[in-house]
């Protein structure tokens, strides 16, 4: 079943609202502002929070309880890519993405508590990892995370990265943003969105090589995201965990057309259904070979509903299969 946890805050219905933000858009890119600016948040308290958690897993585990769970099933899931609109992909600016990002950046795209917020998701995830190498056997000392659609910053706390035990790659669009990000150990520029050339879209990257695959407040521009998903499936260790962190704030000209009339419960369910659709579509059986996303997982993880950007988390693990035709997490 799919979790779908929930907190308080209330849902803001972008539908309304997106065509003045297409209005404001170009005059705060000309400021240097990625997307509409936001007030700021405490940020050294949510700092001092963030390094206290970190190190203490079990405080880290309780900050996650206080939600809402929501569990259906996953008949509420596309599990094919014929049940997809052809629309959903559909941008107002068609033009390439590699023209759109040449100029780089380095704004930041969600508030800052948000920002805290997610460092300190990923870094209860990374902690997660950093666990589980260490039971194998032989036991590993150091996991590799790989960031999707990076940019000049992670979202990765600066307490476990850069170190010895954690290794960032990245794929990102500007070659400037990406060397300018002092977590990554290396990064790979490539456009995610061009037309099918490669079936390895994260070549040179190889199989079962990451134990974290990460993607923040970027999923709503994949035009290809199956491509995207088989791709993060084959380099996932077995019992990896993907990860997919969005919110409220995009470029209304590149997102898909989906994700304009959608809210949240609708965007959720839909990065949720690639996971789905890419584990249980006959026609990319090949492409997957033995293995499947399982644990299909929605967090609304918004630090201060109201108050600040709200953020989600849609998540899945690579499961593998076992000899005699079972599955499991390896």
């Amino acid at each position: 079943n799919l979790v779908y946890v929930v907190s308080s805050g209330q849902r803001l219905n972008l539908t309304a609202v997106s065509s003045a933000c297409m209005v404001f858009e170009s005059f705060f890119q000309v400021l240097g502002f990625g997307c509409v600016p936001r007030p700021r948040a405490g940020k050294v308290l949510l700092c001092c929070a963030l390094r206290w958690c970190l190190t203490h897993p079990v405080a880290a585990e309780k900050s996650m309880e206080n939600k809402v769970v929501i569990p259906f099933s996953e008949s509420q899931l596309l599990s094919s890519v014929k049940q997809y609109h052809p629309s959903t992909w559909d941008r107002e600016d068609t033009s390439p993405d590699t023209r759109f990002y040449s100029q780089p950046r380095m704004v930041t795209h969600i508030d800052d508590a948000a920002i805290d917020r997610l460092k300190h998701y990923y870094g209860a995830a990374i902690i997660a990892a950093l666990e589980r190498a260490a039971s194998e056997n032989p036991p590993r000392t150091k996991v590799r995370v790989l960031d999707l659609c990076s940019s000049w910053i992670s979202h990765l706390p600066q307490d476990l990265v850069p170190s010895e035990s954690v290794e960032v790659i990245a794929i990102g669009m500007n070659s400037e943003e990406l060397a300018s990000n002092p977590q990554l150990s290396a990064y790979h520029v490539v456009d995610l969105n061009l037309p099918a050339t490669n079936p390895r879209l994260f070549h040179p990257l190889s199989d079962n090589s990451f134990d974290l695959v990460i993607n923040s407040v970027s999923v709503d521009y994949l035009i290809h995201p199956f491509r995207v998903f088989l791709e993060t499936l084959r380099v996932l260790r077995p019992d990896g965990t993907a990860i997919n962190a969005f919110s409220n704030r995009f470029f209304p000209s590149k997102v898909i057309q989906f994700w304009l009339r959608a809210q949240e419960p609708e965007r959720c369910r839909l990065v949720a259904s690639y996971f789905h659709t890419v584990s249980e579509d006959d026609s990319l059986r090949e492409a997957r070979g033995d293995a499947k996303f399982g644990r299909i997982e929605v967090f609304d993880i918004s630090p201060n509903p109201g108050r600040s950007d709200p953020l989600w988390a849609v998540q899945a693990v690579k499961m593998v299969s076992l000899e005699g035709g079972g599955r499991s997490e390896l």
